[in-house]
C-alpha cells in the first residue's frame, strides 16, 4: 500500500537530536506514512542515522529548500513537514490527521506542550499558544514551521514555501489564507525545542516575530534587506555567540 502521507525533516547537523524524532515516529499507532530527510551537507551522521532508520534522503538547502524538494519526492497526498527536534506522543499522527480530515482542513499547526523546565520556557509556550489561538479568527493565521500538516494538491497550487531564509513558514500560512485555503489551528499538541530560546533569548525571538510579522503583512517579508536583517535578529544577536 502506498503511504498516504509524507513525513518531511530538514536538517543540518541533527545527529543529537534526529534519531529521538525518528524513534517517534517510529512508535506511531498510526503506520501509513514515509519519512523524507532533506539534508542540507551535514558534517556529521546526520544522514546515516536517517538512512539507518529507513527514511528516504533528499538534498536539503535551507529549510523553505528543503521542505521544498521533499515535497517534490512525496508520495503521500498529506504532508507533514517537522523539525528534527521535535517529539510527540505515540497517538499525536493519528490524532492530527484524523483532527485534519474531521474539520476539512488545508493548512493546519498543532498547538505546544506546555513542559519545559524553565518558568521563563514555559511562559514564551504559553504565549506562543495564546498567539495561535487568537491569530486563527484573523486573515494571519499561525503557521509555525515547526510542524505543518498540509494537503499536497493546495501546497503544490501555491507554489511551496517561498525562498525564504526566515518567515517562509508563516508567509505560507498566510499565502494560502488569501487564496481562501481552510488554514487552521488542530487541537493536538507537540513537544518543542527550547535551544533556540537557549541560543537567542525571548526578547530576541519576540523581536525577530513582531518585526518580520510587519513586513510579511504589508507584502515586504521577502526584500533582501529585511532577510538579512531578520536572520540577524534570530539568530546573530541576542545571546548567540
Amino acid at each position: 500500500m502506498n503511504p498516504k502521507v509524507t513525513v518531511i525533516i530538514p536538517t543540518y547537523n541533527e545527529e543529537s537530536t534526529l534519531p529521538k524524532l525518528l524513534n517517534c515516529l517510529k512508535n506511531q499507532t498510526f503506520k501509513n506514512f514515509e519519512v523524507i530527510v532533506a539534508d542540507a551537507n551535514s558534517k556529521d551522521k546526520t544522514r546515516e542515522i536517517a538512512e539507518m532508520f529507513g527514511a528516504k534522503v533528499v538534498e536539503g538547502g535551507t529549510p523553505s529548500v528543503g521542505r521544498n524538494n521533499g515535497a517534490k519526492m512525496a508520495i503521500g497526498d498529506t504532508l507533514i513537514f517537522i523539525d528534527a527536534d521535535v517529539t510527540f506522543n505515540n497517538d499525536f499522527l493519528q490524532n492530527a490527521l484524523e483532527s485534519f480530515k474531521k474539520r476539512k482542513l488545508d493548512f493546519a499547526t498543532p498547538y505546544y506542550n506546555i513542559n519545559a523546565e524553565k518558568f521563563s520556557h514555559r511562559s514564551f509556550l504559553r504565549w506562543g499558544n495564546a498567539y495561535k489561538k487568537f491569530m486563527r479568527y484573523t486573515r494571519f493565521p499561525d503557521g509555525t514551521g515547526q510542524l505543518a500538516i498540509v494537503d499536497k494538491a493546495k501546497f503544490n497550487e501555491i507554489g511551496g514555501y517561498p525562498n525564504y531564509i526566515i518567515g517562509e513558514d508563516t508567509e505560507l500560512f498566510w499565502k494560502a489564507a488569501r487564496n481562501k485555503y481552510r488554514v487552521g489551528t488542530i487541537k493536538e499538541r507537540f513537544n518543542s525545542s527550547v535551544r533556540r530560546i537557549e541560543k537567542v533569548g525571548i526578547f530576541w525571538l519576540l523581536l525577530t516575530f513582531s518585526f518580520m510579522g510587519i513586513f510579511l503583512m504589508i507584502g515586504k517579508g521577502g526584500d533582501k534587506t529585511i532577510q538579512s536583517l531578520g536572520v540577524k535578529l534570530y539568530g546573530g544577536l541576542g545571546k548567540s555567540k
